[in-house]
């Protein structure tokens, strides 16, 4: 009996001994991501190795296609093909859950694939940076996932996606090298061995035969005519790509999600808000009955014909009316909801449609003065894109769950997809001609 009483200690300090020594399994994250707090570097796993092949198709891809003369728009719209599918093949289960990575996925094919078949047509230069910038923040977008009201964490997670995860896990990459070889002694050192002898032996080899005519006849009849200027640049391009690509996905894929800062909704006062915007519409009162005098009672200010009253004031309407969406988004987010906040809310929207409509007015009056051109679509796009922003923000007034920062991204990013839809110089044709 005392032996049992004994051992009953005896086990339970046991099992608390052995629980103190076992690890945490909220320390285990992700594959391939570091437990908090810790300073050594987490495991290799077949996954990061995994991705070092990806990465390479990438790299060859980039040197095949981007750096090719033989290429032109098709290789560029092919090589980001290449990329996403390498992508998707570790993400596509995270990307098919996200709707609005899904919408902002299916944009960006569009683009691409504009810019596959003509360049892209009247916005080529446009879309040659724009697609790379939507792809970043395509993977952004999937690795962070924000909540609703929290999309504000994308900008400076977009940004580090551009300067700072393609380089700080290059250090991984080169650690992925090194397991390839786990279990066979040997095999490691050769791989490391090639890696680095490789690049090496062609830069030394390029450089001996601009310094002697021998050397460069031996290579030239060893390489058969091949440029080994350009197959060095293909190395170095496909090596350096590859690293780069591994450092951003390995990001994506396993990094630290970054923290946002918790402002709850209602800090703001809402009488400040209130007494702004209260004073805003009284400008927008006056502005209002000078409008509707002179777009509408056939007096004009001045001695000024009616395209030179459309050209002047068109930007700084439009400039009015983005500081309007800002107040009402700040409004939403960090004032409290109540009678008068949300009168004067829709209040402010109303103004916002009345500076939209002088503006829409201002500019029809120069395009029949003038005619259509492609500098004068582009603003008629812009006000199409404001006056859909108006409604979604009617809506959002009505209905306080609506996401309006990603249905409205979502809105402005399939509307530049119409806009590349269109062979505009037909269109600007056939309007000129029938007016």
């Amino acid at each position: 009996m005392e032996d049992k009483i004994n051992a009953a200690p005896l086990s339970a300090q046991k099992d608390s001994r052995s629980a103190a020594e076992s690890p945490a399994p909220c320390r285990d994250v992700s594959p391939g991501r570091p437990a908090q707090g810790s300073s050594t570097p987490p495991p290799v796993t077949g996954e990061a190795r995994w991705l070092l092949l990806g990465a390479l198709l990438i790299g060859v891809a980039c040197a095949a296609l981007l750096f090719s003369d033989a290429c032109d728009s098709w290789g560029f719209a092919l090589f980001w093909c290449i990329a996403l599918l390498v992508y998707l093949a570790y993400q596509w289960r995270r990307v098919w859950e996200n709707r609005y990575a899904m919408l902002l996925l299916l944009g960006t094919l569009v683009l691409n694939c504009r810019y596959f078949f003509d360049g892209g047509g009247e916005f080529g230069l446009i879309n040659y940076l724009l697609v790379p910038c939507l792809f970043l923040l395509f993977l952004v977008f999937v690795q962070e996932n924000p909540a609703r009201q929290r999309e504000g964490v994308l900008l400076p997670a977009f940004f580090a996606g551009f300067g700072i995860k393609p380089f700080s896990a290059i250090g991984r990459a080169f650690a992925a090298m090194s397991s390839l070889g786990r279990g066979r002694k040997q095999l490691a050192p050769v791989l490391i061995g090639l890696l680095v002898g490789l690049p090496l032996a062609a830069i030394v080899t390029a450089l001996l035969t601009l310094a002697d005519a021998g050397m460069a006849a031996l290579v030239g009849r060893i390489f058969c005519g091949l440029s080994l200027t350009a197959a060095l640049r293909n190395v170095v391009v496909t090596f350096v790509t590859a690293l780069l690509f591994y450092s951003l996905f390995y990001n994506a894929f396993w990094g630290q999600k970054r923290r946002v800062p918790d402002h709850a909704a209602g800090s703001w006062p809402p009488v400040t808000l209130g007494i702004v915007t209260a004073l805003l519409l009284l400008v927008y009162a006056v502005f209002a009955i000078v409008q509707f005098q002179y777009l509408f009672g056939g007096k004009l200010p001045g001695a000024l014909t009616y395209s030179e009253y459309a050209r002047e004031g068109f930007w700084q309407l439009i400039a009015v009316a983005l500081m309007n969406f800002t107040l009402f988004g700040l409004t939403c987010r960090y004032a409290k909801r109540t009678a008068a906040g949300l009168a004067l809310q829709a209040l402010l929207l109303f103004a916002t449609a009345l500076l939209l409509a002088s503006a829409a007015a201002r500019l029809l009056l120069y395009i029949g003065a003038y005619g259509l051109t492609m500098m004068r679509i582009l603003p008629l796009w812009l006000m199409v894109y404001l006056a859909a922003l108006t409604l979604l923000c009617g809506l959002r007034l009505w209905r306080e769950r609506l996401p309006l920062l990603r249905i409205a991204a979502a809105t402005l990013l399939y509307w530049y997809v119409a806009l590349n839809l269109p062979d505009w110089s037909v269109v600007i044709e056939l309007y000129n001609a029938a007016h």
